[in-house]
């Protein structure tokens, strides 16, 4: 039987560090749920958004973390949502010399903060959103990618039908 994900509400944010003394790298992650699956509206402008954040190598993130401030050796964003279930799940995420975490930590929250204030262009709108269908394309070229949208699509009842319609909504946002 199925074990639905369910989205607990009321948890606190917290910080951990764990030191490896052997190591001279640091792993930042922010992260947080919320409700969403793959059938609410917003979703595909949030696929766009997070594009836009972090998900491509030109990305804002990648711009100010690696190329801006040289901080980083890779960063990025994930969006993850379901498609049963009401669970989504953002996150950022960087690696950089353990002495810049606390910079690298303010940068990505300002980087956050800032596409949710001040909103994005419409040329990030139009790149991200070809990068973004582009990126389907590759992967329905790849048999094992196909090989698990079958198998999502039978399990979900869904059809690829399904998946163009989700890619003419990205194309008319």
């Amino acid at each position: 039987e199925r074990i639905p994900s369910v989205l607990v509400a009321g948890v606190k944010g917290s910080t951990d560090t764990i030191i490896t003394p052997d190591k001279e790298n640091a792993v930042y992650g922010a992260a947080f749920k919320f409700a969403m699956n793959d059938l609410d509206p917003d979703y595909p402008a949030l696929e766009i958004g997070n594009q836009i954040l972090g998900a491509g190598f030109t990305s804002r993130l990648m711009e100010r973390l690696r190329q801006k401030e040289a901080w980083s050796y890779g960063c990025g964003s994930q969006l993850s949502v379901g498609s049963k279930d009401k669970v989504g799940q953002f996150l950022v995420y960087a690696f950089c010399n353990p002495e810049l975490i606390d910079k690298l930590d303010k940068a990505a929250i300002e980087e956050v903060d800032k596409i949710l204030k001040t909103g994005v262009t419409a040329e990030e709108v139009k790149l991200a959103k070809t990068a973004y269908i582009e990126g389907l394309k590759v992967r329905r070229g790849k048999d094992s990618s196909l090989a698990s949208a079958l198998r999502s699509g039978l399990y979900l009842g869904r059809t690829f039908e399904f998946q163009a319609d989700f890619e003419k909504k990205i194309a008319a946002l």
